[in-house]
């Protein structure tokens, strides 16, 4: 039997300036990675003739969350002041168990990059993309 479990239940919050606050109506979200620079070290000996690389510094990559799109509410006002925001604000995201229930947590700390309502169409859900740039480690660990 498989341990995989569904995305039902997982939240996604973002920090409003007091604390950290579940959007609303959320339909899907990426979760950061980790990339690292490489930084060339060939030299005049380097084995058969090939390029030599190292790690050099790690970066958590850039995700987004989409939702659907209530212009004017709470989850709205929220993700346009961060988009806006100078300054990072704190994340965290919720994956659930089977039950729905918290059961992973990843927290960081971000820029929101974007926020971008999409095509607004006849007979189509009204939705929006919050893209947010980690910028530090992120943090991950038992709800």
């Amino acid at each position: 039997m498989s341990d995989a479990t569904i995305g039902w239940g997982s939240t996604f919050e973002l920090h409003n300036g007091t604390a950290l606050t579940e959007l609303a109506n959320v339909t899907s979200f990426s979760i950061p990675g980790t990339v690292w620079d490489t930084v060339e070290v060939t030299h005049l000996k380097s084995a058969n003739r090939y390029k030599e690389f190292i790690k050099a510094l790690r970066d958590a990559t850039e995700f987004a969350v989409t939702m659907n799109y209530v212009p004017g509410s709470a989850t709205d006002i929220l993700c346009r002041g961060a988009r806006d925001a100078i300054a990072p604000r704190p994340f965290q995201i919720n994956l659930s168990d089977e039950d729905g229930a918290a059961a992973w947590e990843i927290t960081g700390t971000g820029h929101a990059t974007g926020y971008e309502p999409a095509e607004v169409a006849p007979g189509a859900v009204k939705t929006a993309t919050l893209t947010i740039k980690p910028t530090g480690a992120t943090s991950e660990a038992d709800a």
